[in-house]
């Protein structure tokens, strides 16, 4: 985000988050390309020449939506690996797909994933490549959290997580089941590659 000038810091805070609230929400309905500036200032009440004060785009602002994501994401399941010692690691693992899944869910990433990262991805490059944004980031503090070591390399197992995470896209088609096959699927995966 840049540093807008000509506000207070109350004022930055609060019309910086009406402005993530704005983007998240569009994010989870009609996705990032179909949400016009003149949306995303309407909702934070100001105007598009005041919103170039914060970000540089429109792209830079579903960037950060996507960081915050990834961010909550990730201190979720570090939360579950440290804080659930009642449950076996590998359940634990699997606790952590889970709560992806759902969490994608209820922001209806999938979309956003699919269609906008892409796009996000070729028109700002550099800025997504600063921010890190990509999958195996997401994996990297939980493994290391997790502290296990697997019996394949980190590349197939992140390659097998982010298929597992992708299995989303197919939630409507699978029906009220698609929660319990995607459990299924992340205790097989989880058992093959983590060792005991």
């Amino acid at each position: 985000m840049k540093v807008p000038r000509g506000f207070n810091e109350h004022e930055k805070e609060v019309i910086g988050k009406k402005l993530v609230e704005s983007a998240q929400k569009y994010a989870a309905t009609i996705g990032m390309r179909k949400t016009s500036l003149d949306q995303i200032t309407a909702d934070a009440g100001i105007s598009k020449p005041m919103f170039y004060k914060f970000y540089e785009t429109k792209e830079h602002l579903f960037l950060k939506v996507i960081e915050d994501w990834h961010h909550e994401l990730i201190q979720t399941s570090l939360s579950i690996i440290r804080e659930r010692t009642d449950l076996p690691m590998k359940e634990r693992l699997v606790q952590c797909i889970m709560n992806t899944l759902r969490y994608m869910d209820q922001r209806s990433m999938t979309q956003l994933l699919a269609e906008d990262v892409p796009y996000i991805t070729r028109k700002i490059p550099d800025a997504v490549q600063a921010h890190n944004v990509d999958h195996k980031n997401l994996l990297q503090p939980i493994i290391q959290a997790a502290g296990v070591r697997f019996k394949v390399d980190l590349e197939l197992v992140s390659a097998l997580i982010h298929t597992l995470i992708w299995t989303a896209a197919s939630k409507e088609e699978v029906g009220q089941r698609y929660y319990d096959a995607a459990e299924l699927l992340a205790r097989a995966a989880i058992e093959y590659v983590v060792e005991e």
